[in-house]
């Protein structure tokens, strides 16, 4: 924005207001405001239900749900994003929220998969050049996989979870 006329055209912008309102959502469910942040993300579906960063929307929509213990409907929402993912880096978010959740809920055995998929995902956008090469990023992935493992008695995959952990970080 050079001039204030610039920005005016922008506040006219639906796009503009509902990517504006996605990102109040997200720094709303950062602060623990789940309900404000999903009342933003809704606002933001309604303006412009079609866009860009539907991904995004969908995600921290999933997130506030996980906020507010809204666990099924998180669960149903995270895989549902998978399909607006506009490349391997939001999948990888994606597979990896949903991997966390399940994780949360002692669900174990449906982690595992989420999880090498959030993994498989992170590789490829790391190769395509969207994901940090030096994966620290992958760090608390691996240690929480490793956790599930433990919790499924997996000892030896746990372990080679936390080994990789630690090389991440």
């Amino acid at each position: 924005v050079e001039q204030e006329s610039d920005f005016t055209k922008l506040q006219s912008n639906t796009k503009f207001k509902a990517l504006i309102l996605i990102y109040k959502g997200l720094l709303k469910n950062y602060d623990g405001n789940y309900a404000g942040g999903l009342e933003n993300i809704e606002e933001s579906l309604q303006i412009n239900p079609d866009f860009s960063e539907y991904f995004v929307a969908l995600n921290t929509k999933a997130n506030c749900f996980w906020g507010l213990e809204r666990f099924d409907e998180a669960i149903a929402l995270f895989k549902e994003a998978d399909n607006y993912a506009a490349d391997d880096f939001d999948r990888y978010t994606g597979f990896k929220n949903l991997a966390f959740l399940l994780t949360d809920l002692e669900r174990y055995q449906e982690a595992v998969l989420p999880f090498e998929s959030a993994i498989e995902c992170y590789d490829k956008a790391e190769k395509s050049g969207i994901a940090l090469p030096e994966r620290k990023d992958l760090a608390p992935v691996y240690e929480t996989q490793g956790c599930v493992l433990t919790g499924l008695k997996n000892y030896s995959q746990a372990i080679a979870s936390f080994d990789k952990a630690v090389e991440c970080d």
